[in-house]
């Protein structure tokens, strides 16, 4: 409280210019007049008074706005935002432009992506001006599979042979950093794979997992597995 007064004199020296897009006062939570923002008044009581962040996400929604960006370093406010437009029951969204635990260039494409995805598109043109864009088929009826399918080869060079019906060459490490081991798995090459799917999914099973992984310990000296952990099926 002690800075307030002090701070209104240094507003009062400022020239105010009427805004040229909407401006939603978190003093109201409702659209702020230009007479209303032009006063040293009101930058003061921003300092002070409660602020109705709620009410001002809640009068976005109800004009019709859906998504919204978070301007800030680390996401701070996109989870309010988040649930307050659950709270509406809508369909809308929030975005962070940036994190701190990711690179500037990485976090901001990833929320131009999120973007798009729910119908806010920037001028792609300015982001890529030396690309082109490409036709893809878009219609999931159509079943065309586009995967590219390389013909299977010999890739055991002057790598050792790993004597397995998987894996195609085993490579020890300088050093003795241990041994790294290659191999194809494809329902093209095995077409038992077929046989295991789940949800039409063809999956590879985790016994297979596990007969690779005793393969491996043998090669290396061990007798047994103690652990083995799936991370993705």
């Amino acid at each position: 409280d002690p800075i307030l007064e002090q701070f209104r004199q240094i507003a009062a020296q400022l020239t105010f210019s009427a805004p040229t897009l909407p401006i939603l006062s978190n003093l109201t939570g409702q659209i702020a007049r230009h007479d209303q923002i032009a006063s040293p008044d009101y930058w003061t009581q921003q300092l002070r008074n409660t602020v109705r962040f709620h009410d001002t996400v809640a009068a976005l929604l109800g004009a019709g706005e859906q998504v919204f960006l978070e301007l800030s370093p680390h996401p701070v406010l996109t989870q309010a935002i988040t649930d307050t437009v659950e709270q509406a029951g809508g369909g809308g969204a929030a975005v962070p432009a940036l994190r701190k635990d990711r690179p500037d260039a990485v976090a901001f494409a990833a929320a131009l992506g999120q973007l798009h995805c729910h119908g806010i598109s920037p001028s792609w043109n300015v982001l890529y001006c030396q690309a082109r864009p490409l036709t893809l088929p878009t219609y999931a009826f159509q079943h065309q599979r586009y995967w590219l399918l390389p013909p299977a080869g010999d890739f055991r060079g002057a790598n050792t042979p790993a004597i397995h019906p998987l894996l195609d060459t085993a490579t020890e490490l300088a050093e003795n950093r241990g041994w790294v081991f290659t191999g194809r798995i494809s329902p093209r090459t095995q077409p038992w794979l077929n046989e295991h799917a789940v949800e039409s999914a063809v999956l590879f099973p985790n016994t297979g997992f596990v007969e690779l992984a005793l393969h491996v310990a043998d090669r290396a000296g061990y007798s047994s597995v103690n652990e083995l952990i799936v991370h993705t099926p």
